[in-house]
């Protein structure tokens, strides 16, 4: 935030308080997939609050725009409008409390807008929905949350099933742009906080696995390595040379995890013993198995 040097037409020469576009820009949480135009929405609400004044017109013109884009997000756009505001420090503070609250409830209901929609566009199947048909389907596009638990001894194998870990010398490896690389072993990774999450795994034309997978959050296995703030992606390496790189972004809005437990047994050795990549909407090829490393780039 900046003073005018120059007075503003008026005001009898008093100080003028800048609010440039730059300082709203992180306003706003991360959103995909959506570009929403919103300034007779914000306009309706700060213009008759002497919030804003715009040297063109606000509410006729795309001033205030959201724009909700895939890996990119949320950002409060005000372009082509130099925004001033006509307050006091004091005031200054006390409506931008009101910004606040209008850009709160903005983010609550373009969250339940977008989650909405994407439940919508997922076909809800029913408990006995036939398996042939089901490995034919793409597991982004189903709901699988009326589907039966299919039992350990029924799930497909894919990828190399015999690849031997010796658990007292298994380390798990995490670098990259992280402030505090480290090392792992597996009792170590057993005392992290655990989740437990219904997914689907399908392998295109072969078969399909509805399990109830157990194992630890990228975020709470990634909190003690301290990750830099401009890293993007993460990527998870097998010990048989597989790689998958995910964005940090994407992870937090799935269910993306690793695995050391599926319906409640210690993960067999054919389905990838110590670690394994949980990776909702992918297909089975992209669930690496044998997981030894995460490189953060």
């Amino acid at each position: 935030m900046k003073r005018s040097k120059n007075s503003v037409e008026g005001l009898n020469q008093s100080p003028v308080l800048f609010v440039e576009s730059e300082i709203l820009r992180g306003c706003l949480h991360l959103f995909p997939l959506l570009k929403v135009l919103t300034s007779p929405l914000l306009v309706s609400h700060l213009a008759p609050r002497g919030f804003l004044e715009s040297n063109g017109s606000i509410g006729g013109s795309p001033d205030l725009t959201l724009f909700i884009e895939k890996d990119v997000g949320v950002v409060m756009g005000l372009r082509h409008c130099q925004l001033k505001t006509m307050w006091t420090r004091r005031n200054f503070l006390r409506k931008s409390i009101g910004l606040s609250l209008t850009v709160s409830a903005i983010n609550s209901f373009l969250w339940k807008f977008v989650s909405s929609s994407w439940a919508k566009v997922k076909q809800i199947l029913p408990k006995d929905f036939p398996k042939n048909q089901m490995v034919q389907m793409n597991p982004a596009e189903i709901d699988n949350r009326n589907l039966e638990i299919d039992s350990l001894n029924r799930f497909g194998t894919m990828g190399p099933t015999h690849v031997a870990v010796d658990i007292k010398t298994y380390r798990l490896k995490i670098s990259g742009k992280v402030k505090q690389p480290l090392i792992l072993t597996y009792d170590e990774i057993l005392k992290y906080p655990s989740l437990t999450e219904t997914v689907l795994l399908i392998c295109p034309g072969f078969f399909a696995n509805n399990g109830r997978w157990t194992g630890l959050s990228f975020r709470t296995l990634l909190g003690p390595a301290k990750v830099h703030p401009w890293a993007t992606y993460v990527e998870i390496k097998g010990a048989y040379g597989k790689v998958v790189k995910i964005s940090l972004k994407e992870i937090d809005r799935k269910k993306i995890f690793l695995a050391y437990l599926v319906n409640g047994e210690t993960l067999p050795q054919k389905h990838g013993f110590p670690l394994r990549l949980v990776y909702e909407d992918a297909y089975g090829y992209d669930w690496v198995k044998y997981v030894e490393e995460i490189v953060i780039s």
